[in-house]
């Protein structure tokens, strides 16, 4: 997949229980003049029995990626970083959804993308 890149730098970080029920992590980026927020995506279970939503291995490995991503090892030391948000196709055109991030090293970048992983932790339904 070819991804068109913007620079930007990330002003929060969110880690929490979206509408009291779902597990996400939000990303907020400042491109100078806009911004936009990358993540949202369901990081947990349905309920069990206990009526407790279970955290699972794909969503351990969203943070992970992330967390790899920007070479940190706690989600707060990722506010005031720069990064690359990834955008599909040629041109990045305004109201385009984030579809990944990227490390702003010049050598040995690192990258996550949705597609990636959807792919591995979810392929029958790609």
């Amino acid at each position: 997949m070819k991804y068109n890149r913007k620079i930007g730098k990330v002003t929060k970080v969110r880690l929490g229980m979206d509408r009291g029920v779902f597990l996400t992590l939000w990303l907020h980026f400042d491109f100078g003049g806009s911004a936009q927020g990358f993540g949202g995506f369901i990081l947990c279970e349905g309920v069990g029995d206990d009526g407790i939503r279970e955290g699972t291995a794909g969503g351990a490995d969203y943070i992970r990626q992330v967390l790899t991503v920007f070479d940190v090892d706690d989600l707060n030391d990722i506010v005031g970083r720069h990064a690359y948000a990834l955008y599909e196709g040629e041109k990045h055109c305004y109201g385009d959804s984030i579809k990944g991030v990227e490390s702003t090293e010049p050598e040995g970048s690192k990258r996550f993308t949705i597609a990636d992983w959807q792919e591995r932790w979810f392929p029958e339904e790609g």
